[in-house]
């Protein structure tokens, strides 16, 4: 199992989610939402989940959007 911090835009509602990915041995991945930023606060949501990854000790892997 793994786990890191990222980000994922959201066109539908025009934020960046800051996600908490985990990633299951049998390929199973599963987000969770921690916290949402307006789209042009993109710098501020990467800040965010840089010092959000450093608090939990997990890896922090940037942007994961799926487009």
């Amino acid at each position: 199992m793994k786990a890191f911090i990222c980000t994922k835009q959201d066109w539908e509602y025009e934020v960046v989610d800051v996600m908490l990915t985990i990633e299951y041995d049998d390929g199973i991945v599963e987000d969770y939402n921690i916290r949402g930023f307006d789209d042009f606060e993109w710098e501020k949501a990467n800040e965010f989940a840089e010092e959000l990854s450093k608090l939990l000790n997990i890896e922090f892997v940037g942007d994961r959007t799926d487009t």
